[in-house]
């Protein structure tokens, strides 16, 4: 049994007389490449499996910046593709970016109004309503309400429009916009007077320089959203009452000369004048149209409704002169 454990000791190497051994051949230049090549790739798989292990913040906001210039990527040309009517494209180029930042709501709302754009107003406002459960900030829903009303207003729904309308006006000082399309509505069904006070609000909302001036400061407040201290300036700078000699200092001239050509502001002064001539208000009426010329003087349509106006006018006066 004891031969079960013997160990046969290896055979030396005897060096004969007079034959000397040959040394060990060292390894060739390309082999030591290739082997420090090998160690050194080895040495960074292990680095880099012990930091994904240990997963430290710095690596995490190195793929988080790299995810959000992907999703920026895509979202670029989304925005392309919808700017030029290639509803789908820009549908299917959200969806990539929204694989890649599922919460990122920029993304879900333009893919919204690129479902509304192409005609589906049906999944364009689920996703819109689906976003408001959320936590959002004014500027989106002001445009998530307008976008709500104006699908609504498509589908005949005067009513909740107006609502939707009316909460996105809720959202933001920059108002003519929202109350015109207000006052169309009323318009469209009749409702005059509801008409008159809706337009009349939109003028004041574009003629008011102490509005334009609280729009741009709210305006500012997304812009430097991530700036506690000029959010804290801008908020105070809202908080006050303003009236237009409190904007003496800036060049008001300017602004003013702003609304000069200004097409939607004499679109409102039209529209109220027709609302104002419903209403019997001849008088109101023309100095509505006289606004519309002093805007657009080549307007034609203005010209020829003022004439009828003071027509009109001029036989009142001989009718009051007759009694």
């Amino acid at each position: 049994m004891s031969s079960l454990f013997f160990i046969t000791p290896a055979k030396r190497r005897t060096r004969r007389k007079g034959r000397p051994v040959a040394p060990a051949a060292s390894p060739s230049r390309g082999q030591t490449v290739v082997t420090a090549g090998l160690i050194a790739i080895w040495l960074f798989l292990m680095v880099f499996g012990g930091l994904t292990f240990i997963n430290p913040k710095w690596l995490q906001d190195l793929g988080r910046s790299g995810r959000h210039v992907e999703a920026t990527s895509y979202k670029s040309r989304a925005d392309d593709m919808l700017q030029e009517g290639e509803y789908a494209t820009a549908i299917a180029l959200y969806r990539e970016a929204l694989k890649i930042e599922p919460d990122r709501t920029a993304l879900r709302m333009n893919m919204a109004h690129a479902w509304i754009k192409s005609g589906n107003d049906a999944k364009g406002t689920q996703i819109l309503k689906e976003i408001l459960q959320s936590e959002t900030k004014r500027s989106e829903r002001e445009f998530i309400y307008l976008n709500l009303a104006d699908a609504a207003a498509r589908q005949g729904n005067t009513d909740e429009a107006i609502a939707y309308y009316q909460q996105s006006a809720g959202e933001t000082v920059s108002r003519g916009e929202i109350y015109f399309k207000i006052g169309l509505l009323h318009l469209e069904h009749e409702r005059y007077e509801d008409a008159r006070a809706a337009l009349e609000m939109a003028v004041a909302s574009e003629t008011d320089l102490t509005l334009t001036y609280r729009a741009a400061l709210q305006q500012s407040l997304d812009i430097f959203e991530d700036e506690p201290e000029h959010v804290a300036a801008i908020e105070q700078l809202l908080s006050k009452e303003l009236r237009p000699e409190d904007l003496a200092r800036y060049d008001l001239d300017t602004i003013r000369g702003m609304q000069v050509g200004n097409t939607e502001l004499a679109k409102t002064h039209n529209h109220l004048a027709l609302a104002l001539s419903r209403l019997g208000e001849i008088d109101l009426a023309a100095e509505q149209l006289e606004k519309v010329l002093a805007i657009l003087p080549d307007n034609e349509g203005a010209r020829k409704n003022l004439d009828i106006l003071n027509s009109m006018r001029k036989e009142q006066q001989y009718a009051t002169a007759g009694q």
